[in-house]
């Protein structure tokens, strides 16, 4: 824990001295959350990951590679960003760690690092080079366009199956093209298998987590496996590390734009003294010119939707972010948000209490972590609570359900908040909180579109030039 600790310190001050950041609030505050993100990191077993990652990224730098701003649960630790593994203060954005880790979660919470495309042979050589030469390490590197076949033949090599064994397990393995690795490991015998036989047991662990490649994140994705092999005892299934790569087409326009500059200017841009509060920026997208925009021009069919807002904060990029996917536009968030931003709609809150948690989306439930700060400061619970309140809502079992709400109304009592209120919260939080968006993935997607249309507005010349070359 200490050398963990140390590091992301290190890392801190490193942040602050570059002017890449500045305290949102007090250093002890941030030495606290340090402190106590560290210790959840260690008993989950999660802290070689961290160590991994923070490696990766530190090489990418001083080569000159970019790497996104981080995606998914994982900008909500202020340890990843302190380490460099993501770009992004969880503390200046209101992003709670336990939505990222906590007591409930038992499987490995999502890593992953997003890189330039054109640059794969540079960094799988790297990670290569750095882990698999070390004899006390088996690794694996799965990509998405190998086949179920070629998979299964790769893991049964790197970490040396048994030969009688391998031609067992390898010629139950049919050969149609289309039949996939998931369809084998649901019908074969390694299930059965794996209860009495510990090397099964290990390749079935191994070839789970292959399989769950998730190429519904991105569809260009490589997934790193490792295995250490250290200490008296044989590896197994709880000592597997993994991690993913993207291969990102934003990353690659980013890092094609920056390199244009460079060589037309000799102007190295760092991409954290990039401002995200420049009104060009946001003026861009509200004239709706979001070619190029990272994740923006998916909506392009949308774009009247930003210029109707012309959104002009950080703030309000994240919401519309968050808001531009079928559930939340059919159900009338997005248009209620958009009216209400222009003045068209009164801003409302079911309850006064609310206020102070949904004013930041002008009373729209919108974040997962806003259902998490409702029972946290309304009802009393603590962030691993809340986010377990937050989960069992949105899967609406309801026995949990009635629990849940037996507990907030409990809680929210003992805050001076009285039964009719406090239910009529309950009710609200059940009628929107499956709509909601994990706020720290949208603000790193607005970190990344922000610098983006900062690069168009003031290098428009090489922008321009990498799109029509990609």
């Amino acid at each position: 824990m200490k050398e963990l600790l140390d590091l992301s310190r290190l890392g801190l001050e490193g942040q602050i001295s570059a002017g890449r950041s500045c305290y949102a609030k007090p250093k002890d505050f941030y030495l606290r959350r340090l402190k106590k993100e560290i210790a959840m990191i260690e008993q989950k077993g999660a802290g070689e990951r961290f160590h991994i990652l923070a490696d990766i990224t530190e090489w990418a730098r001083r080569q000159g590679i970019v790497t996104g701003p981080g995606r998914g649960v994982l900008p909500g630790s202020l340890t990843a960003y302190c380490l460099g593994i993501t770009d992004v203060d969880p503390i200046l954005h209101g992003l709670i760690f336990e939505r990222f880790l906590n007591h409930r979660i038992r499987t490995t919470p999502y890593f992953s690092l997003d890189f330039d495309q054109r640059e794969k042979p540079k960094v799988i050589n790297y990670i290569s080079e750095k882990f698999h030469s070390v004899e006390d390490n088996i690794l694996l590197i799965v990509n998405s366009e190998m086949s179920s076949r070629d998979l299964l033949e790769d893991v049964l090599e790197k970490i040396g199956f048994p030969e009688s064994k391998r031609k067992t397990i390898f010629n139950t393995f049919p050969k149609g093209s289309d039949y996939s690795l998931r369809d084998f490991l649901e019908e074969s015998q390694l299930v059965r298998l794996a209860c009495i036989d510990s090397e099964v047991k290990l390749l079935l662990a191994i070839l789970s987590v292959a399989v769950e490649l998730p190429t519904c994140i991105h569809p260009n994705i490589s997934r790193v496996i490792l295995l250490p092999t250290t200490g008296k005892r044989a590896p197994q299934p709880e000592d597997l590390i993994y991690f993913d790569l993207i291969w990102s087409d934003s990353i690659r326009l980013l890092h094609g734009v920056l390199h244009r500059i460079a060589e037309n200017s000799g102007k190295n841009i760092n991409l954290g003294s990039i401002p995200l509060d420049d009104n060009r920026s946001y003026m861009l997208l509200g004239k709706g010119d979001t070619r190029g925009i990272p994740f923006w021009q998916r909506y392009e069919d949308k774009w009247y939707i930003s210029r109707r807002l012309r959104p002009k904060n950080f703030s309000e990029v994240t919401a519309l972010f968050s808001l531009m996917r079928p559930g939340s536009i059919e159900n009338g968030m997005m248009d209620s948000y958009v009216n209400r931003s222009i003045g068209d709609e009164a801003t409302e809150y079911s309850v006064p209490e609310l206020q102070p948690i949904l004013c930041e989306t002008l009373g729209i439930l919108l974040y997962h972590e806003q259902t998490m700060m409702i029972a946290h400061e309304l009802a009393g619970f603590n962030l691993n609570e809340a986010e377990e309140f937050r989960h069992d809502l949105v899967q609406r079992v309801a026995e949990k359900v009635a629990l849940q709400k037996h507990k907030f109304i409990k809680g929210a009592k003992e805050n001076a908040i009285n039964q009719e209120t406090s239910e009529k919260i309950f009710e609200f939080l059940c009628q929107y909180v499956g709509y909601g968006f994990l706020k720290a993935h949208a603000v790193a997607m607005t970190t990344l579109s922000i610098r983006m249309a900062w690069l168009k507005v003031n290098y428009p010349e090489e922008f321009m030039a990498e799109i029509n070359c990609c």
